[in-house]
């Protein structure tokens, strides 16, 4: 009809807000996501990102080693005891500490696609990985670790197993202060089994963090950037070896993290 106006909102409809809310979403279900998980990692397996990191972590490489260079050699200009040679001796203990946390970072993404399953000591991958795992904790942290005269077998990815690693110590670095830290890694042989136990002297876990400790995307952290991914990734990579992962409070006090792996392989276990 010619001058007729266009019909209009209701006003006092849109602002009592008087139409139906829209229903919350379904919580995920633990199938859900485990679901996404699987999908996020199909895309972080791809071979560009690997490559990508290692490109990064050349070019810091570099950088690092330049800066050293140039460091020592201002260190020569001056006399053991004059300050400003130890400033710069320490600056370039710093940069040799970042360069090999740099250097064991490469290794874990160098050749990821390929198999690196085999028969390793645990006292060795221990050694190598502690100057990177000491890089996730409270500076001072006292870490203490402990292990018998012979070498502890497993059978199982040495990458993997450096990557369950850090996990671990990453999420006791979180809890713990920053006066009087300490961490204890114990290696024992169970059996058929070898185990590292990992415990800190944090706070413990509450129930509510047991109930969902190894849910994917659950974490209490979230502001600070961390996805809730790490220990389920952990034990998913445990569990992929024929080992096991659990958490719980340790009886004196802190978390203890127990990490089980095979000594022998899957067809050869007696």
């Amino acid at each position: 009809m010619p001058g007729a106006s266009s019909p209009v909102a209701d006003p006092m409809k849109l602002s009592t807000g008087s139409q139906s809310p829209a229903a919350d979403p379904p919580r995920p279900t633990p199938a859900m996501l485990e679901a996404a998980y699987q999908q996020l990692m199909a895309f972080r397996e791809l071979p560009y990102l690997s490559e990508l990191t290692l490109s990064l972590l050349h070019k810091f490489n570099n950088v690092i080693t330049g800066v050293i260079f140039l460091t020592e050699d201002g260190m020569s200009n001056t006399k053991p005891g004059d300050p400003v040679y130890e400033r710069l001796e320490e600056i370039a203990l710093t940069l040799r500490t970042s360069l090999d946390s740099i250097q064991q970072v490469t290794r874990l993404h160098l050749n990821e696609q390929q198999d690196d399953t085999s028969f390793y000591a645990l006292e060795g991958i221990i050694d190598d990985e502690l100057p990177l795992l000491s890089q996730l904790l409270p500076k001072n942290t006292k870490v203490h670790f402990s292990h018998g005269s012979e070498p502890t077998p497993v059978y199982g990815s040495r990458r993997a197993i450096a990557e369950i690693l850090m996990h671990l110590v990453g999420n006791a670095g979180e809890a713990l202060s920053r006066q009087n830290a300490a961490i204890w890694i114990t290696i024992q042989k169970h059996g058929e089994e070898s185990a590292v136990s990992l415990r800190d002297n944090g706070p413990g876990l509450s129930p509510e963090v047991q109930d969902r400790l190894f849910t994917p995307f659950a974490t209490t952290r979230s502001a600070t950037g961390h996805a809730g991914l790490g220990l389920y990734r952990a034990r998913m990579l445990a569990r992929k070896m024929g080992g096991e992962l659990s958490l719980s409070n340790h009886y004196e006090a802190g978390a203890e993290a127990v990490l089980t792996l095979p000594q022998s392989a899957p067809d050869t276990a007696s």
